[in-house]
């Protein structure tokens, strides 16, 4: 997803702004840069928050999973896998 972002980013200040220094007065390109720039960095911010907690919840998931079969206990890991199949059952849904 960051290569995106990197792309979107490349594309507007090295094509668009680029192409419109010729043709819009520079206190108005220097505004719409600054607008510009703040929503592309939080739109980077919101996609590493979402990625960093991803990336949190699995790691989460993984090591319940792992210690309750290392531990041989099957009925809490079949609990774990069906709340796991709930929660995936209700992101379809919601999508």
């Amino acid at each position: 997803m960051m290569e995106y972002l990197s792309d979107m980013y490349k594309d507007f200040y090295d094509g668009i702004l680029t192409d419109a220094y010729d043709s819009v007065p520079y206190a108005e390109l220097s505004k719409l840069q600054t607008q510009e720039y703040k929503w592309w960095s939080n739109t980077g911010s919101d996609v590493y928050k979402q990625w960093s907690s991803f990336g949190s919840d699995v790691y989460k998931f993984w090591s319940d999973l792992g210690s309750k079969v290392w531990n041989d206990e099957i009925d809490e890991t079949k609990e774990i896998m069906s709340d796991f199949k709930a929660d995936i059952n209700e992101l379809k849904e919601k999508n």
